[in-house]
């Protein structure tokens, strides 16, 4: 039975993503934009906007990430919940869902508190 069941999730996950596949194909431009703003900026050692702007970015970027990471893992969490059979294997499965809904709840508070500073930095400029 359990053996159908991942099949069947293994199928539905295949057909899910052959059929939302897409290529973005100013991926690679994008990415030489990204570097040449770099350089920009390295040359421009004194202009913290712009420092700060980049900063910015990769700290959002870096935060997408870890929430995408957190919300497959809690997406995982659920599923193996639901396909366990033991009580201990459940109680087991729940403490680690706790630990990254935490996680998941201090990346958002982190998040805040980012908007919080650059704000302030951006009204002080």
């Amino acid at each position: 039975m359990k053996r159908r069941i991942y099949r069947i999730l293994i199928m539905i996950m295949i057909i899910i993503g052959l059929s939302t596949s897409y290529v973005k194909a100013s991926l690679w431009s994008d990415a030489k934009n990204w570097l040449e703003k770099g350089n920009e900026y390295s040359t421009l050692a004194n202009n913290t906007e712009n420092a700060m702007n980049t900063f910015s970015e990769l700290a959002g970027l870096l935060f997408g990430i870890g929430f995408g990471i957190g919300l497959i893992a809690l997406a995982g969490l659920g599923v193996s919940y639901l396909l366990a059979s033991s009580a201990e294997t459940k109680s087991e499965i729940k403490q680690k869902t706790i630990v990254v809904a935490i996680g998941l709840g201090i990346l958002l508070g982190s998040l805040a508190i980012w908007r919080i500073v650059i704000g302030i930095l951006s009204a002080g400029t």
